[in-house]
């Protein structure tokens, strides 16, 4: 049992996007072998900050941070000590060697050759991603599931050789789509099940679809650009988006949810049950506050995998009767725990025997009551990353002057342009003009002038897709991509075809122009699209 929070929903899902580091990647040094390494954390942090493999090896020992519980001190102010104390992995990469050749990736969980990825899990070769599960072969691709040789994907669920696609399912060769379900060799088109060959929502035959795909290439720049702006236009002029999408749940209120029983206020949750403001997470039941999480039970404001009764925290795995412990393995009765590995009965890092260990966080609970601390999410000013460094700052934009009014840091990113970079608007138009010799050459972003390379996984990519090779920075395209998550909150709105009041998660991090449709109003548009049409449309 613990006291309700104080905090709404929403403050509290921005206390949990504060203690997700950086997905941006820095050169520093390492603090236990001096080695130059990547970080996700920079040297201005004063955390100790270890290389993955070091802070995964034996040469070093949690415990002997500990510090034991002063009865004088809040609570919050102790954990935060022990925090700025315990040295971090440097790309908070979970799980020693379960990620393999992915050392360029931030937050991620059995991956394999996977490079420039923020999140994800079970991933195969997926380069420039945001939170993908068990995808393989992709690149550009963001909340995805279960997609191969996919390319520019976005919310979309067992989709194959496919590029540029929104919400789709179970397609296959399709390209610029939107609301896709079963379909096979579809372009430009929208809000279609069970359909092949439609072009911009018209029906071809087999042989008329083919002569038009041969006419596109996907390998110049410019094309693709014509293409992609046609089909936006198409699409926010025509298409519309079912106010929630949620799939075989019972008594749930929420977007984007399957398998649910009893859920409310959740969002991009499968197979969860008895649970409330649960977001982008696998499998959690009889929980509260949950985000990007997997297997989680009797949990309140924790993320993690494997976790139950875990209470206010961060990043633990495999643990069990844990609260306010932060980036913790295989644990079992912790309480104010940081960086600790298979340990039991632990307070602060210090061990405890069983008896002692009960005793004294009875003791804690008591006084943090009293201060009015349990239950409660620890004050901004303990926040160990600056504000515009965590994901909080994409979900819940602040300004420097309201981060720093609220007690905590930020931090202004250089940009070193380089003197022997090359503008990337000089890389070929057409990815089959394009050489070897571009690999690991720096090149100039467009829009930001921050210097990129494009790596050999990548530009072998981009060759046997024949997709075009990109001029603006990896983390310009990233924020693109995260431009397209939605925030997990409902909002009320009318439909657009009845002005009937519904319900909606139209609180994208940069506003989207689709249109949104009660559940009757969305049948009716389905079934009048699923009607053949001979008129076929302009080329671009």
């Amino acid at each position: 049992m613990v006291p309700p929070s104080v905090f709404s929903p929403v403050v509290r899902n921005q206390h949990a996007q504060i203690n997700h580091a950086s997905d941006e990647l820095f050169q520093r040094k390492s603090d236990l072998s001096g080695k130059e390494i990547l970080a996700n954390i920079s040297s201005e942090n004063s955390v100790p900050v270890y290389d993955d493999s070091e802070w995964w090896s034996d040469e070093w020992d949690a415990l002997s941070y500990g510090i034991p519980y002063d009865s004088q001190k809040g609570f919050f102010e102790q954990l935060h000590a022990l925090k700025v104390t315990v040295p971090r992995p440097a790309k908070s990469q979970y799980g020693g060697d379960v990620n393999v050749n992915s050392e360029w990736t931030v937050e991620g969980y059995q991956l394999h050759n996977c490079y420039f990825l923020y999140g994800g899990i079970e991933n195969d070769n997926v380069l420039y991603s945001v939170s993908p599960v068990k995808c393989r072969d992709c690149m550009e691709i963001g909340l995805s599931t279960n997609c191969e040789l996919g390319y520019e994907l976005f919310g979309c669920t067992n989709c194959y050789q496919s590029s540029f696609l929104d919400d789709c399912e179970d397609c296959s060769e399709c390209y610029f789509g939107f609301d896709l379900q079963h379909c096979e060799s579809c372009f430009g088109s929208y809000n279609l099940r069970y359909k092949k060959y439609c072009f911009f929502n018209k029906q071809l035959t087999k042989e008329e679809y083919e002569e038009k795909m041969k006419q596109i290439n996907f390998g110049s720049r410019k094309e693709v650009e014509k293409w992609r702006e046609k089909f936006l236009a198409e699409r926010d002029q025509k298409a519309v988006r079912l106010n929630l999408k949620n799939q075989s749940i019972e008594n749930c209120l929420g977007n984007d949810l399957t398998e649910g029983k009893n859920c409310h206020n959740c969002f991009w949750a499968s197979k969860s049950e008895n649970s409330a403001n649960v977001s982008y997470s696998l499998n959690v039941r009889y929980s509260q506050n949950i985000h990007g999480s997997l297997d989680v039970e009797k949990s309140v404001s924790s993320f993690g995998k494997n976790i139950y009764e875990a209470k206010y925290c961060y990043a633990v795995f495999n643990s069990s009767n844990v609260e306010y412990s932060d980036f913790c393995f295989n644990l079992e009765n912790c309480f104010g725990c940081v960086g600790l590995k298979n340990k039991k009965f632990c307070i602060f890092n210090k061990q405890y025997s069983e008896e002692e260990y009960w005793k004294l966080v009875d003791q804690i609970k008591t006084k943090m009551l009293a201060d009015g601390e349990y239950g409660q999410l620890p004050p901004y000013k303990y926040a160990i990353h600056p504000y515009n460094l965590t994901a909080a700052q994409k979900f819940y934009p602040l300004t420097e002057e309201e981060v720093k009014q609220k007690g905590m840091t930020w931090h202004h990113i250089e940009i070193n342009q380089g003197h022997d970079s090359t503008p990337a608007s000089e890389l070929p138009d057409d990815v089959k003009d394009a050489t070897e010799d571009i690999i690991n050459k720096p090149f100039l972003c467009t829009e930001t002038g921050r210097p990129f390379t494009i790596v050999k996984q990548e530009f072998e990519f981009y060759k046997k897709m024949g997709i075009a090779l990109p001029t603006v920075h990896p983390m310009v395209r990233r924020k693109k991509a995260i431009n397209r998550f939605r925030v997990p909150k409902l909002v009320d709105e009318n439909c657009v075809m009845c002005n009937k009041e519904i319900k909606t998660q139209n609180t994208f991090i940069k506003p989207q122009n689709i249109k949104h449709a009660c559940y009757d109003c969305y049948l009716k548009v389905l079934n009048e699209e699923q009607v053949v049409q001979e008129a076929v449309p302009q080329e671009v």
